[in-house]
């Protein structure tokens, strides 16, 4: 697979044994605390099934490691962290917390930094990693586990560097060629990237996320028929493997087979999915209405996600899913219904009970998306106001990632205004992973009669093969502006 959603990403690390008991793991690995060789072995099978992103799978045996020694800190982390929901992660999150002072440094280093991640703290979580490596430099996991953490914020030559560290001390840890895999496809070197995955398929051929992995890679490549095949062989491995079935659907809509992808993405529906998952696979029915043109549709199938979200609690998600709908609204100039969206969204975060962090994360998206409604509605000075506000809040937590999205935020606001010269100089250094950005430039740069540079543009934006809400809106129209522009050159 790859993508993982970030809070379970994040858990994929460390250990190998016990403190309070006579369980030795090699010498210099980080030592898990536990009082139960039960829980132990339970931890264990329960870890190589996370790496190998069979989450779901996972999550019960974690639990059940809880269960038969409950002061094991390291097992509440990593339940935690395959968490079904916001509030399900805080319950475990708070658990581990609480053990902390009990576990080694090693393990407790761990519980800090994924405190500072909840906090929003970049740098704190950096830290406590590079802390972990110091203390335990010939443990794979410590390297693995910081390398994770750059490659999720796109910092990806500082991740290979440890990821590399990694497979030097274990070339027969299968989870870094993975990550490894996709921190080059990242960097746009599919032939190192498709190395990686298939050294990562040579150490684990009866796992399907190789063949996940493997056909994101194709599916990039825009070898969607490859792609489709090694989807369906991970799930002729694994028939519950949810997210290849997914991306089957990603791959027809590219194909521009729309209907197809739904049913796709219909079929996953009906696998053992959370509500969130599931939530996640109505989100790409709607994606695929946008691809089409049918925003109306789109929205439909917005509202059944957030019945399904109402159903079962979760107002994070609820509050997700209205984020979504203002944008399709503000970008089909339906601005009224995307006020509406956002006066939704604030009661949502006045009257539930969301954790500080996600709450905080929220509200810097709303803050984003009200400073670009407000340039759609030609408000231009209240909109870079809000464009201040955006960075101040992002000030604290340091991302690198939301830097850049202030730089996309500020060329958005100029590119409505069609002041494509400032417009550049800030997308120029916004995020270059959103395709909606690169596709600004490539207007700004047809606009300003630089056709050549426009079409490169253009062609990457056609071809960027991604399936996500921001790319549902510019793929189509790249592909006519290269189009347009190649045929009048010749």
């Amino acid at each position: 697979m790859c993508k993982f959603p970030r809070v379970i990403a994040m858990l994929l690390v460390l250990v190998f044994l016990t403190v309070e008991i006579s369980i030795a793991g090699n010498v210099g690995e980080i030592p898990i605390t536990t009082k139960s060789r039960e829980a132990y072995k339970i931890f264990l099978k329960a870890r190589d099934l996370s790496e190998n992103i069979r989450i779901n799978e996972a999550r019960d045996l974690f639990e059940k490691a809880v269960i038969t020694d409950p002061n094991f800190a390291l097992a509440c982390l990593y339940r935690a962290k395959s968490g079904t929901s916001v509030s399900d992660y805080k319950t475990w999150m708070q658990k581990a917390v609480e053990l902390a002072p009990q576990v080694s440094e090693g393990e407790r280093l761990m519980i800090e930094a994924a405190q500072a991640e909840d906090k929003n703290n970049y740098e704190i979580t950096i830290e406590k990693y590079k802390q972990l490596v110091t203390k335990y430099p010939s443990d794979k996991r410590s390297h693995y586990f910081l390398g994770m953490t750059y490659r999720f914020n796109e910092q990806f030559d500082k991740a290979i560097v440890e990821l590399k560290k990694c497979i030097e001390i274990d070339k027969g840890f299968p989870p870094a060629y993975n990550i490894l895999g996709y921190c080059y496809f990242n960097k746009e070197n599919y032939n190192e990237a498709e190395t990686c995955f298939k050294n990562y398929s040579r150490l684990i051929p009866g796992e399907p996320n190789p063949f996940d992995s493997l056909g994101d890679l194709y599916t990039k490549m825009g070898k969607h028929t490859t792609a489709i095949e090694n989807y369906k062989q991970a799930l002729k491995i694994n028939p519950k493997f949810h997210i290849s079935q997914t991306k089957i659907g990603d791959n027809l809509v590219f194909l521009g087979q729309y209907k197809e992808a739904r049913d796709a993405y219909r079929k996953t529906m009906i696998l053992e999915l959370t509500p969130v998952q599931k939530i996640v696979a109505m989100r790409k029915i709607a994606y695929s209405f946008i691809y089409q043109g049918k925003s109306d549709q789109a929205i439909a199938e917005f509202d059944k996600a957030i019945k399904v979200a109402i159903d079962n609690n979760l107002p994070e998600m609820h509050a997700n899913i209205l984020l979504r709908e203002c944008n399709v609204y503000y970008e089909t100039n339906q601005v009224d219904k995307a006020e509406e969206c956002l006066s939704k969204f604030t009661t949502i975060l006045a009257d539930s009970d969301i954790p500080e962090n996600v709450r905080e994360n929220l509200v810097k998206t709303q803050v984003f998306h009200e400073s670009i409604l407000k340039a759609k509605q030609k408000n231009f000075s209240t909109a870079l106001v809000n464009a201040k506000k955006y960075k101040n809040k992002i000030e604290a937590s340091k991302y690198p990632i939301e830097t850049m999205l202030h730089s996309t935020l500020l060329g958005t606001i100029y590119f409505e205004k069609k002041d494509y010269k400032t417009a550049m100089k800030h997308l120029s250094k916004g995020y270059q992973k959103d395709p909606k950005t690169l596709y600004m430039l490539a207007v700004c740069e047809s606009e300003s009669g630089n056709n050549t540079r426009a079409i490169q543009l253009f062609k990457k934006v056609a071809h960027w093969n991604e399936n996500n809400m921001s790319y549902s809106f510019v793929r189509n129209q790249a592909i006519k502006e290269e189009k347009r522009l190649l045929a009048g050159k010749r």
